[in-house]
């Protein structure tokens, strides 16, 4: 909506991975927080043990997302020409693109790769 309303207003209007990253980070960073503690919880019953939860490290999807996100919609505002509703449509076009396929696939590869290396982590904690 916020992309929708600025290019009501402003024709000039480019989609910033900034602007997205604020939009979309922190339900991206609780996916991988979750996501990660999951991970632990299974290295626990897999040991059978009480496992030293790790820290959770650092995800870049917040970035990934957010620039991709943003390159797709500039692609498609590039393409789309000069008028406010062909421009307006394109993002409306690259919008439910995401929400029905994009947005699945990175939120489902982000989930699996936290979960692996929440359980590869509490693992390697046995040695510890």
């Amino acid at each position: 909506n916020i992309a929708l309303d600025q290019l009501r207003t402003d024709e000039k209007w480019r989609p910033d991975p900034r602007v997205v990253a604020e939009a979309i980070g922190a339900d991206l960073i609780a996916l991988w927080a979750e996501s990660f503690a999951a991970g632990h919880a299974v290295a626990e019953a897999m040991t059978g043990s009480k496992l030293k939860r790790p820290p959770t490290p650092h995800s870049g999807a917040v970035e990934e997302v957010s620039a991709a996100l943003a390159e797709d919609l500039s692609r498609a505002l590039d393409e789309a020409g000069e008028g406010t509703r062909e421009r307006q449509s394109a993002a409306s076009k690259v919008f439910r693109v995401w929400r029905s396929d994009e947005a699945e696939q990175r939120l489902r590869a982000l989930a699996i790769r936290a979960y692996e290396q929440g359980v590869e982590k509490s693992i390697a904690t046995l040695d510890s």
